[in-house]
């Protein structure tokens, strides 16, 4: 499954830290590894987007007249080119260089453009079937350049995309750590969008010999105010429902009792231990395989399982989508990237699947 490993790199360490995962994933895969350095732009009409190193550390006036030149000077934009890519081609070959000590097969690019465009491009032209990237993890005004490259990447590419929030200082080397996984985290809301993500979980582990640990999370029933409305939150999203599928509203004003919540409770994890049987035959009997069921809170509930179950690695799906038509594993999925430890495997949801949910 995992064929072709299209790996974006800035040059940065924290953009480095991606990979020995790739390194360990292309061994136990024997995938090819291409390692694409996108080179920035000849023309900078906008100083603070796509910036080249040396120009983000000069003043605005003389980064205008550096455009200037560049714009106004055939030669000397001939030039700047090829000092751009001969840059970026030294960096690549040397990271190729270690990841071929350890016999991965590997091609480099370099292209100059817009980060995310060129590695879109690159998914089609490179038949990658997996991109893996570093982001920064934040948002807003704190986010810097692979940050929201990663976010792009991750809502228009129709390949899985494997995310290592980076944290590591600058100047720590990239390949230094070795990489192991031994056990998956894969959550699941018994819905098949969520089911997106089980045969590449199951690839990678039946690749790196790991076993997988299925989680589903369901609501705590402190949470349920109402009968009718716990029916409601737990049932339907259980079984896939749409936001605008809303119950009747004077049900939510009905008294609530405690032999409804008993009966509810039970029905609701039946039905999630009986998703987590389903996904679980959907794997393979060569797997070890353990179930959990647990309530709370979706995303805190997964990275606190990842972080008590030693978890090396965690795979789920994401529907692709962004503002208030997101679902509940398309938001679940982005909160778990951004303080997650851990990589993350992101499987996008096929668009007949979201249109059929």
């Amino acid at each position: 499954m995992f064929k072709t490993i299209l790996v974006p790199l800035d040059g940065s360490a924290l953009a480095g830290n991606i990979l020995p995962h790739v390194r360990e994933i292309a061994r136990s895969t024997h995938a090819r590894i291409v390692l694409l350095r996108v080179t920035p732009e000849p023309i900078n009409l906008y100083p603070s987007t796509g910036v080249s190193p040396y120009q983000r550390s000069t003043p605005m006036q003389d980064r205008d007249a550096t455009n200037y030149l560049l714009r106004s000077d055939p030669t000397h934009r001939a030039e700047w080119i090829e000092h751009e890519v001969e840059t970026a081609q030294a960096y690549l070959d040397a990271i190729s260089l270690d990841l071929k000590q350890s016999g991965a097969q590997v091609t480099t690019l370099t292209q100059p453009g817009a980060a995310a465009e060129v590695i879109l491009e690159a998914i089609d032209r490179e038949g990658a079937d997996l991109i893996a990237m570093s982001t920064h993890g934040r948002s807003g005004l704190g986010r810097l350049l692979l940050g929201s490259v990663a976010d792009r990447v991750l809502h228009l590419a129709q390949v899985p995309v494997f995310l290592l929030r980076s944290k590591n200082a600058e100047n720590e080397p990239a390949m230094a750590t070795n990489v192991t996984y031994k056990r998956l985290l894969v959550p699941i809301d018994g819905s098949p969008l969520a089911s997106a993500a089980l045969p590449y979980a199951r690839e990678l582990a039946l690749c790196t010999g790991a076993e997988v640990l299925l989680l589903q999370v369901i609501p705590a029933q402190n949470d349920w105010p109402y009968t009718e409305q716990a029916a409601f939150l737990t049932g339907a999203l259980l079984r896939g429902a749409k936001p605008d599928d809303q119950p009747n509203e004077a049900a939510w004003d009905l008294p609530l009792k405690d032999t409804f919540r008993v009966k509810q409770a039970e029905l609701i994890r039946e039905t999630a231990q009986n998703s987590l049987d389903v996904a679980a035959a959907e794997l393979t009997s060569a797997l070890k395989i353990e179930t959990m069921i647990l309530s709370g809170a979706p995303a805190r509930v997964i990275l606190d399982v990842a972080k008590q179950c030693c978890v090396d690695c965690i795979a789920m799906s994401t529907h692709g989508r962004s503002g208030i038509d997101r679902l509940l594993m398309g938001s679940v999925a982005e909160h778990v990237v951004r303080h997650s430890e851990l990589p993350v495997l992101l499987v996008r949801a096929l668009k007949q699947e979201r249109e059929e949910n």
